[in-house]
């Protein structure tokens, strides 16, 4: 009868800490994902930013032209 609580205890131990391996995984998995995100995000406010600043000159060269 212990030997078979030991043994439920160990199992339901061993299940939480693979359950707890398998989160981490999925939140290093989303983080990467988030990461990739962001840098694409920053290139896309890169270029708005540029073509922004592109079109400011061409509207004074019309402008003043």
């Amino acid at each position: 009868m212990l030997i078979a609580a030991i043994r439920a205890a160990f199992a339901v131990h061993d299940g939480l800490w693979g359950l707890q391996q398998q989160v981490q995984r999925q939140m290093q998995q989303q983080r990467g994902q988030l990461d990739k995100l962001n840098a694409e995000l920053a290139t896309t406010d890169g270029k708005v930013e540029l073509m922004t600043v592109s079109w400011r000159a061409a509207m004074n060269r019309s402008a003043h032209g």
